[in-house]
């Protein structure tokens, strides 16, 4: 004996269900037992028009939200600094591929992995502290600057710039902005270089 299918079983209980439906709405439009068999074809085909025009609107609609959502991805992706979210524990939940170019890491390697691993030790202490006075209470934007590890490179300097975001009830999310400020920082060294230099000399 062959088996019905899932779809073969389902057609008939719905049909079933819309019948049931039916005759439970069939008073509240006492109207339609006045009408001919014409008028009520005529109405039938003006309601599938007017849901044909719906359809059509509906699927306008979504294709502007596809697009807005493509433009919003292209800018958060490829924007010049790197975007990060962190859980309270300071896990990563979310990169764009500028900030996963940063630490020279494939995006999707980063996701639940603790930003820690990429900051120097001597640091560690200024990245707990950052963290800290974000998610400190009625606190606004919190920089600082720290030194990190590239995985397939060298050390760099970055600026991060942190807010809270608030989920829900005690449930917290860190977005973070993260800018290579390498050049800067060397900039600065060599300045102080050059004025102790200055300074022996006279």
């Amino acid at each position: 004996m062959k088996k019905k299918s899932k779809k073969e079983k389902t057609i008939p209980s719905l049909r079933a269900d819309a019948e049931a439906k039916l005759a439970q709405t069939a008073d509240a439009f006492p109207e339609i037992e006045d009408k001919t068999p014409e008028e009520l074809i005529h109405e039938l085909r003006v309601h599938q028009i007017e849901l044909e025009m719906q359809n059509e609107e509906l699927r306008r609609s979504h294709l502007v939200l596809e697009e807005t959502k493509d433009k919003y991805v292209d800018l958060y992706d490829f924007a010049p600094v790197g975007y990060f979210t962190f859980t309270r524990e300071a896990l990563i939940i979310e990169a764009n591929l500028t900030g996963a170019s940063l630490l020279g890491v494939e995006r999707q390697k980063l996701i639940n992995v603790r930003f820690r691993r990429f900051i120097v030790p001597e640091d560690h202490e200024k990245w707990d502290r950052h963290l800290i006075n974000v998610f400190g209470p009625g606190v606004g934007k919190q920089s600082c600057d720290l030194k990190l590890m590239r995985a397939d490179g060298p050390l760099f300097y970055a600026r991060l710039e942190s807010v809270r975001l608030d989920i829900s009830s005690g449930t917290f999310l860190v977005h973070t902005a993260m800018s290579d400020i390498s050049e800067r920082k060397e900039a600065e060294e060599a300045l102080r270089e050059s004025e102790a230099r200055y300074r022996s000399i006279f």
